[in-house]
């Protein structure tokens, strides 16, 4: 995506037929407090199928970032067509927010796969992250290393891993015992679909450094 005086989001926050109806607001207001504010993104809500197809038909995808903040575009497959359409027009499709806290394992595979990408839903548990190398050459004004409680991904190339866990990293639990981190699983990635791409941020507790990454992915240019 090439860098744009002003980007279209669409905030996609379908309730219907998900299990976290109710809870975006709840948790992610400053987030949608500080998307709104930015200049350089013209953000609006979208809160139903036919509204995401309208939008999606109408837009130009270089100029347009999709966040999706729950579960339903996983559980919908016929969605991933479309959705597969946006990403090879150049597009940008952030999955993140309440999507790891209600998506099973084939739900969110089932989607990867449909989209061409090979990660894989992982273990969930919170220890402390880093920003890779393509991670610092991707983003800006993002927290170099952060302790998150996130469902994580496995089988997620080198050059596609955001954010892993660093050196020496364990699990952080004040109730079971510690245990090493998988070096090998991510909490972010980035891949690209087509002229586009998707993200994947695992927390599952709206820290404020996984707003601050989604606030830098939809201004990042590749």
């Amino acid at each position: 995506m090439a860098a744009a005086t002003q980007r279209a989001l669409f905030i996609v926050n379908i309730e219907q037929g998900s299990e976290s109806e109710g809870l975006f607001h709840g948790m992610y207001g400053s987030l949608m407090t500080r998307l709104k504010s930015r200049a350089r993104l013209n953000a609006t809500t979208v809160d139903s199928i036919k509204a995401l197809q309208t939008h999606c038909a109408a837009c130009n995808p270089k100029e347009t970032v999709l966040l999706f903040t729950n579960e339903v575009i996983a559980k919908r497959t016929e969605l991933h067509d479309m959705l597969k359409h946006f990403l090879s027009g150049g597009g940008l499709a952030i999955i993140g927010c309440l999507f790891s806290s209600f998506t099973t394992a084939p739900m969110a595979d089932t989607l990867f796969q449909a989209l061409g990408l090979h990660w894989k839903h992982a273990d969930c548990y919170r220890t402390t992250f880093g920003l890779t190398d393509m991670g610092h050459s991707l983003l800006t004004e993002v927290s170099s290393r952060y302790s998150a409680m996130a469902v994580q991904l496995k089988d997620v190339p080198n050059n596609q891993k955001l954010y892993k866990p660093v050196a020496d990293a364990t699990t952080e639990s004040d109730v079971f015992s510690l245990k090493p981190a998988d070096a090998n699983l991510v909490m972010a990635a980035f891949g690209k679909v087509g002229k586009g791409a998707v993200a994947y941020i695992g927390d599952m507790n709206a820290e404020d450094e996984s707003d601050r990454l989604i606030i830098a992915l939809c201004s990042a240019t590749w």
